[in-house]
């Protein structure tokens, strides 16, 4: 069961990541890439993409987003206005160097086992 937590939370994490990264990538343009920034091209779900944008709007990572509540509940979320901060790009150089630490987790595990096994 843990193991399942864990792959939610990267892929919420990695998803963060490239979210971030289109912001980033879209400080030389007039505007927001909306073909890259949305749920289908970063393969996630609508709702988790729409969680995720609202939380780095609370967290102050992006600014710009306009969230509506519905009577039945629901959430609409206008990002298209929205853009990264400089919290947000500190908060992707981190991310980023975490992320490629963690790529290279596995094999340094494999390598300590393998010495103090051997």
């Amino acid at each position: 069961m843990a193991g399942n937590t864990d792959n939610k939370i990267m892929k919420t994490l990695v998803a963060v990541h490239r979210i971030l990264g289109v912001y980033d990538d879209c400080l030389d343009s007039d505007s927001l890439d909306l073909e890259r920034l949305n749920a289908k091209s970063l393969k996630i779900s609508e709702n988790r993409f729409t969680n995720i944008i609202i939380m780095l709007s609370e967290a102050g990572y992006i600014s710009g987003v306009d969230v509506r509540e519905f009577s039945d509940g629901s959430r609409g979320v206008d990002y298209s206005a929205s853009r990264i901060t400089l919290d947000g790009l500190k908060y992707h150089a981190e991310n980023s160097l975490f992320l490629k630490a963690a790529g290279f987790l596995p094999d340094l595990l494999s390598a300590g086992v393998s010495v103090i096994a051997g």
